[in-house]
């Protein structure tokens, strides 16, 4: 009686989970969908199945319980119990109708884009059609007008050689009525030329044109730079690659909502940042730091094959507020990371931003720290940012007008200003430095452009140093 009360009892909580359970590929303790990562599907000796994570949570001294029929067993040697290979191939099964889906979508939007490109095509040449029947007209008004022309002369050579009454009263009516024509010939030509529905029409199918061209371009670019055996990245899956095949590029909105596909092309550092300036294309690596958002300084060498690309002005801030940093190195210690907000309204910060993103050319990465000031005193600060000679004795401006601007002044610990030399034959000169230490008060500078939110404590390390012209910028750029 007891064995067949526990029977019953065992069928009645079968009857219940069977009643409440989801999906069958669900776990049915948490209700989530099974994997093929943390949350594979593993069978109990009882027969039925649980996510990996539940059954860790179950474990009880060596035996877990199974939530469907409360049977325990024990845990095997191997600490896991075996994965359910027909849940696997099911899961499987669910993850290629979604791939296939996802192609069947991207096939329709790829048919949908060619349907626009054929009617851009057929736009095309209907503006070129009108456009050689404009050049036609415009080539027909200028013999006109050159006629014109040659009748005017001729008359002016009669004029000249007029002798009796009669031949001047002939000459008055030709001029009337060569005069006539010429006029009503530049009449025609302005009331006609250019016709501005020719113009429009043209000039709009040339600027979609344009971009469609580029918009292909990248795509191709990406084609061609793609690696020929997906699976050597592990870091990017089959739809990451497939998805940076059909953008071409990634946008702003992808960085800031961080998707999965995002994430793991960041991780795999394939995500950077395109600058183009006087023909030259230049990229910046964006990484995900500590959970920030990171766009490095500009660099000449191209991106890795495969990369995802966006544009820097997408990403990049065109002037302060924003957070920029720098990592500063010296023999013995990895890069250490000094983050720097920057003031509004100043343009010694609108300099300090080109120089972290390089954006002009020339940035702070390889630059030293030249000189600490009142070493180990009120008011102590670091010297740096020298990009011309690297020694504090470079002169070179990104920006005109340094001294002009909201500056505030200040001394605190932390505060990042301007340089400013006792010695007038100096100048003006786009260098920084940062306080340590507060100065006395009314002390201190007039040219605060922003202010250490992260790493003080490094810039004070590396001003302690017996060299501090041995701390260098390893990198900078900004915090997006």
């Amino acid at each position: 009686m007891e064995a067949a009360g526990r029977g019953g009892r065992m069928a009645g909580q079968r009857q219940v989970n069977m009643n409440t359970a989801g999906s069958p590929a669900e776990c049915p303790v948490c209700m989530t969908g099974y994997d093929g990562t943390v949350q594979w599907p593993r069978t109990l000796p009882c027969g039925h199945t649980v996510c990996t994570l539940c059954v860790d949570q179950l474990k009880v001294q060596g035996r877990v319980a199974c939530p469907e029929c409360r049977v325990s067993h024990a845990v095997p040697e191997g600490g896991q119990f075996p994965v359910s290979y027909a849940f696997e191939a099911f899961i499987r099964m669910s993850q290629l109708n979604q791939y296939q889906t996802t192609l069947a979508g991207w096939g329709k939007r790829q048919q949908q884009l060619e349907d626009r490109l054929l009617g851009l095509v057929d736009q095309s040449r209907s503006a070129r059609e009108l456009l050689q029947q404009e050049e036609s007209r415009a080539a027909a008004k200028e013999e006109e007008l050159k006629k014109g022309e040659q009748g005017l002369q001729a008359v002016r050579e009669t004029l000249r050689t007029l002798t009796t009454e009669q031949e001047a009263g002939a000459a008055v009516t030709e001029v009337f009525c060569v005069t006539g024509e010429a006029e009503q010939a530049v009449k025609e030509w302005r009331e006609g030329f250019p016709n501005a529905s020719t113009v429009t029409t043209a000039r709009m199918v040339n600027v979609a044109s344009s971009a469609a061209l580029e918009a292909v371009q990248a795509a191709l670019e990406t084609l061609a730079t793609e690696e020929p055996r997906p699976q050597a990245d592990p870091e990017s899956t089959v739809m990451d690659r497939l998805h940076l095949i059909w953008t071409g590029s990634l946008t702003a909105e992808d960085l800031r909502s961080l998707t999965q596909p995002t994430r793991r092309l960041m991780k795999a550092g394939r995500v950077f940042a395109v600058h183009r300036a006087e023909g030259q294309r230049r990229h910046a690596k964006i990484s995900l730091e500590a959970g920030q958002l990171c766009l490095h300084a500009l660099k000449d060498h191209p991106p890795p094959r495969g990369a995802a690309t966006l544009q820097l002005s997408e990403v990049v801030p065109p002037s302060p507020p924003c957070t920029v940093f720098l990592d500063l190195s010296w023999p013995g210690s990895a890069p250490r990371l000094v983050q720097i907000r920057l003031s509004p309204d100043t343009p010694r910060g609108r300099q300090f931003l080109l120089l972290c993103t390089g954006q002009r050319g020339p940035s702070y990465v390889n630059t030293r720290l030249f000189e600490v000031r009142k070493k180990g005193e009120v008011g102590e600060l670091v010297l740096g940012g020298d990009f011309e000679s690297n020694n504090g004795r470079g002169s070179s401006v990104l920006l005109p007008g340094l001294g002009e601007g909201e500056y505030r002044k200040s001394g605190r610990a932390g505060d990042v200003c301007g340089v400013w030399w006792t010695d007038p034959t100096r100048g003006v000169c786009g260098q920084f430095s940062i306080f340590t230490r507060d100065c006395q008060a009314g002390l201190g500078s007039p040219l605060v452009f922003g202010v250490v939110v992260d790493g003080l404590h490094v810039v004070a390390e590396a001003a302690q140093r017996r060299g501090i012209k041995e701390v260098t910028v390893a990198d900078c750029g900004v915090v997006l």
